[in-house]
């Protein structure tokens, strides 16, 4: 930094940033299918939170089927502001574990929506 007189400093800032994790974005997805009280899609959040320790495949499977169901229900069972929140969600789950098989769902989505 140069001030008018050609003094000159410097200062070193230092930010933590924490991302969540894989389980953190789980919770966030599950208090939002929660919210709707369809005991189906719970189950299903649900069942993709308790594979995240055990399997990979076992949590993007859940999500997959869980996705599906979304969108099967958008505008129907599930208001679409809600439906709106949801997709950005799994797109965060995508990122943190990483499940390629929601993306398709998403685009499955994404076609029927606009």
């Amino acid at each position: 930094m140069t001030d008018p007189s050609d003094a000159s400093t410097s200062a070193t800032l230092k930010l933590s940033v924490r991302a969540k994790s894989a389980a953190d974005v789980l919770n966030d997805l599950a208090d939002l299918v929660h919210s709707w009280n369809i005991d189906s899609l719970s189950a299903k959040v649900d069942a993709a939170r308790n594979q995240l320790a055990v399997s990979t495949d076992g949590t993007c499977n859940a999500l997959k089927t869980l996705s599906n169901q979304v969108s099967a229900q958008s505008g129907k069972k599930i208001p679409m502001d809600q439906v709106d929140l949801f997709w950005p969600l799994i797109s965060k789950v995508d990122a943190a574990v990483p499940c390629a098989e929601t993306k398709a769902a998403q685009s499955y989505y994404s076609s029927r929506h606009n």
